[in-house]
């Protein structure tokens, strides 16, 4: 394995000679596709160049990367706590980057061994017991608290945070508080400026979904000693592969153009997301909203009704071989599943102390990340001979650089599909009503119970 090597997608079991021309895809159909790649990476790029497509910019912009470097140096090493409150695109991927690139157990190491970055304690969901359950484990005069929401005014964020203060009975210093928001306007930018707390700006041309590689993850990863900077070399690395205009050298172009003849040829509805690392469970998540909101639309670019989409669904092996494998071979073959696959990993996993003469003893000549491996290796050839559609990204490893690449890779796999799909990748106009109802209901709420209504 090489510093700067690539992630590598095996897409053999999309193609009809593996899985019948009725669920994938001849050599004949596979020369078409590549005609509409070429359509979707030009108008891809015209779009780029016309600086319309924001998340592109993120590899290139280098004094981003050292602002964000700088706000986390200042207060690393200060901290025995982390407590970061935002909702979707705000935090799943934070979690998405602990999860893969911090140590598993991150949480109940002592502080030297988590090498002095502090406890982290991400607030997503406005729960009351979620939140009120740290009253018990943190105090707040050793904790940070990073408020995440781009438009300010997000109700189960700004809830999350009221809670919090209400629970410690606590005001938080002006230099335990980090904004991360709009850097112009909004709810939290004003709150920021007025109590003299720092804000690390969300770029206005990038949604929520595809800020991961903003400041809104790399804030908290820089804090956990996570190596951002080579997070978006390997961002960058992927960008390069993903504007290539040579259809079998750009792997979000092939993943693209294969998902959007697969579900509008073949029906392929749902996208089951199947990493074989535990450290990448929560990539399934982040990947879940970024697929989701980006391609699930009721117009068309030309204002057409189409209600388009693919649903996505999450799993984890080995895990769900024993929970969900028996739908995707014997239940409906409208899935395109995704596998990702880790060559190397951090810990070893050695059997070699298994006892002789019990069952299963000749595992002692393997270790858990082979067995792992095997397992994948298994589940994808059990689902091609039953004619289910499957393709296969292989990671040399989880490391910030290949998570850089993955991340990048499968934002720009969700604007090309887009493209050919003939929608907007980038609102979600779905969620709008669902936000204004629970504003107009808290505002009713308040007002019958200040005797104002």
């Amino acid at each position: 394995m090489t510093a700067n090597s690539q992630l590598k997608l095996d897409i053999e079991n999309v193609m009809s000679v593996r899985v019948g021309s009725d669920h994938g895809i001849t050599e004949r159909e596979l020369k078409g596709i590549r005609n509409s790649a070429k359509q979707a990476i030009k108008k891809c790029m015209e779009r780029y160049h016309a600086g319309e497509i924001g998340f592109m910019k993120i590899p290139h912009n280098y004094s981003a990367l050292e602002q964000i470097n700088a706000s986390a140096r200042g207060h690393k090493n200060r901290w025995e706590n982390l407590v970061v409150i935002g909702i979707g695109g705000s935090s799943l991927g934070i979690t998405m980057l602990s999860d893969a690139l911090c140590h598993p157990y991150h949480n109940f190491l002592d502080r030297e061994l988590r090498n002095f970055s502090p406890r982290l304690f991400i607030i997503d969901n406005i729960d009351p017991e979620a939140l009120s359950g740290l009253k018990t484990i943190i105090d707040p005069e050793k904790t940070l608290v990073c408020i995440v929401t781009k438009s300010g005014g997000t109700v189960e964020t700004w809830g999350n945070f009221f809670q919090y203060l209400s629970i410690f009975d606590y005001k938080p210093k002006e230099d335990q508080i980090v904004a991360i928001t709009d850097e112009e306007e909004g709810f939290l930018n004003k709150f920021a400026k007025i109590h003299g707390c720092p804000i690390l700006p969300i770029p206005k041309d990038i949604g929520g979904r595809f800020s991961v590689l903003t400041p809104v993850g790399l804030f908290t990863a820089a804090m956990m000693n996570i190596d951002i900077t080579r997070i978006i070399e390997g961002a960058r690395n992927m960008h390069d592969s993903c504007i290539n205009m040579d259809f079998e050298n750009n792997p979000a172009l092939q993943i693209a153009a294969i998902t959007w003849f697969l579900l509008t040829r073949k029906k392929k509805v749902i996208s089951v997301m199947m990493p074989y690392s535990n450290a990448l469970r929560s990539f399934s998540d982040w990947y879940g909203q970024l697929w989701a909101e980006s391609l699930g639309k009721r117009t068309s670019l030309s204002g057409a009704t189409v209600f388009a989409g693919q649903t996505p669904v999450q799993a984890l092996g080995a895990t769900d071989q024993h929970s969900q494998i028996q739908l995707y071979r014997e239940g409906p073959n409208d899935k395109l599943i995704s596998f990702i696959a880790v060559e190397s990993f951090r810990f070893g996993g050695p059997m070699h102390k298994a006892p002789e003469g019990t069952p299963l003893e000749h595992l002692r000549f393997l270790d858990t990340a082979e067995v792992l491996n095997i397992e994948l290796s298994g589940t994808r050839e059990i689902l091609t001979q039953s004619h289910r559609p499957n393709l296969t990204v292989t990671l040399p490893a989880v490391t910030p650089y290949y998570m850089g690449q993955l991340i990048y890779l499968y934002e720009m796999t969700t604007l090309y599909t887009a493209i050919l799909l003939n929608i907007n990748p980038l609102d979600q106009p779905g969620i709008e009503a669902g936000k204004q109802y629970v504003r107009d209901s808290i505002e009713k709420v308040y007002l019958a119970r200040t005797g104002d209504a």
